[in-house]
């Protein structure tokens, strides 16, 4: 079975099972208009669709779900040029004398406002006192400052803590020394043309080159660099780059806590810095998942045998129009707002619905982060538009999304796409929340619209991955409403 978060991490995706058991056994033509990585676009490949059709208002959506799906492979000249690329890079960068750097565990420091103090951080809350003079305020109040507490080493195959000051310092020196010559996105985590800033916690607004140490953002530019020299030659091949770039960005940057208890992984969903955190060895990772990637195309090559693949980021009058096209095998993947694509989508026997949860996942800052980078020096047109927060449907009330707004929208969806169910068609709505009062609200107010369908529902305890139970495991109702056309 595929395992799509091995690839790439997408908060909140549904494991293909879930998809799989939803499904009938025999479909010919699929939808789903909040396609997020295209989860159901390969439970499509599965049961042999003859038609699936994906959409979604994120083009970083789009750019994962139509890269995983292509007919693309990574070919072994560029797969081993960046074996050797970022071997030297390695060499360049995250080398102590005769070893290998694996990854740096820094600490935060506060220094005090009023008195000048500096003190030690493990844990920061909304309130923050100086330790000499007893001045409490916020965190944004403070100047931030870094300290380099120890670093792992690689040593005859096995990674060794070490603390000693003479390390520290040379691995200080050598990333003073380093010149960011190397294009990398310039901006804030806020949203644009207006005061918003992102949900990243009790810290002041952080620019992007903040979440990086100056050595990281020097690795991750330069191998940016080399990627989109690539894609302007080759954007087939760039493009299955630029994607394990971006699933292995996280691992470049300051949001890594460094735990005991687990391995390193972006485990909160917004940009925040940990106080302890994780400074990793980028050339693993970006190879690392390169390879995961590599080994992905290759397997699904396969099941796309005999499908023709389009995709778009245009607008929706520009797009590829499935319908009177009869028995042709198609993946027609394309950017639309979810309230729009039904317009011109053919008679579907089975629709997936599942969109952003209510206030738990915000997309648009989710990967904000990813799109400005993945717009590139070159400010490629498919990654231009950031206006596209204004329609998310979630709930959000620092841009005026209330759970009236998140209802009405989806209510408004499932009756579009219901409508557009071949006879004995399926359509399924997957919900979950902790609150099951707002749960059965919203699944209500959907109801009441629906007279004419046949609607089932069924609300439990999940027994899928922790990316549905919610953050650290805490558990929510998984709600699963299931609509026919008699």
């Amino acid at each position: 079975m595929m395992k799509l978060h091995g690839v790439i991490k997408f908060w909140a995706r549904k494991p293909i099972n879930l998809i799989l058991k939803e499904s009938p056994t025999r479909v010919s033509i699929i939808a789903d208009p909040f396609c997020g990585s295209g989860t159901t676009g390969f439970m499509g490949l599965i049961r042999k669709s003859d038609q699936i059709h994906l959409s979604d208002i994120n083009p970083v959506s789009i750019f994962i779900a139509s890269t995983l799906l292509s007919k693309a492979t990574l070919s072994e000249d560029i797969f081993t040029y960046f074996l050797n690329f970022c071997k030297n890079l390695e060499d360049e960068v995250y080398t102590i004398g005769n070893h290998k750097v694996s990854y740096a565990v820094w600490v935060t420091i506060l220094e005090c406002p009023k008195c000048g103090y500096r003190f030690e951080v493990r844990k920061v809350s909304n309130k923050v006192k100086c330790d000499k003079c007893n001045f409490r305020n916020t965190p944004r109040f403070f100047l931030f400052r870094e300290k380099l507490f120890k670093i792992y080493l690689e040593k005859d195959g096995k990674i060794v803590e070490v603390k000693d000051k003479k390390f520290l310092h040379e691995y200080i020196k050598e990333q003073e020394n380093l010149s960011l010559r190397y294009w990398y996105p310039r901006g804030t985590f806020s949203y644009p043309d207006s005061d918003i800033e992102f949900r990243n916690g009790p810290h002041r607004r952080l620019e992007i080159k903040e979440i990086f140490t100056k050595r990281n953002l020097y690795v991750v530019s330069k191998i940016y660099d080399e990627i989109e020299k690539i894609w302007r030659n080759d954007p087939k091949q760039g493009d299955i780059l630029k994607l394990a770039f971006i699933a292995s960005l996280m691992n470049a940057t300051k949001i890594i806590p460094h735990a005991e208890s687990s391995g390193p992984s972006w485990k909160i969903p917004r940009y925040w810095i940990p106080n302890i955190r994780e400074e990793r060895n980028f050339c693993k990772s970006f190879l690392r998942r390169l390879r995961i990637i590599k080994t992905f195309k290759e397997k699904v090559d396969s099941l796309l045998n005999g499908y023709e693949i389009y995709s778009s980021y245009e607008s929706l009058s520009s797009l590829y129009n499935a319908s009177g096209r009869g028995n042709l095998k198609l993946i027609n993947i394309f950017r639309s707002d979810a309230r729009d694509a039904h317009e011109i989508l053919p008679k579907c026997d089975f629709i997936v619905l599942d969109p952003p949860h209510y206030d738990q996942i915000d997309y648009y800052e989710l990967y904000y982060f990813w799109q400005k980078w993945l717009e590139g020096k070159f400010s490629d047109i498919r990654f231009r538009d950031f206006s596209y927060w204004k329609n998310e449907i979630s709930i959000n009330n620092r841009v005026g999304h209330d759970l009236d707004y998140y209802n009405n929208s989806i209510s408004e969806i499932v009756l579009s796409y219901a409508k557009i169910l071949k006879k004995h068609g399926k359509l399924v709505l997957i919900l979950h929340n902790r609150d099951l009062t707002i749960l059965e609200r919203t699944v209500k107010n959907i109801k009441e619209k629906l007279h004419e369908f046949g609607i089932k529902s069924i609300c439990e305890w999940p027994k899928v991955p922790s990316s549905t139970q919610g953050i650290h495991g805490r558990k929510k109702f998984l709600y699963i409403l299931r609509v026919h056309r008699n």
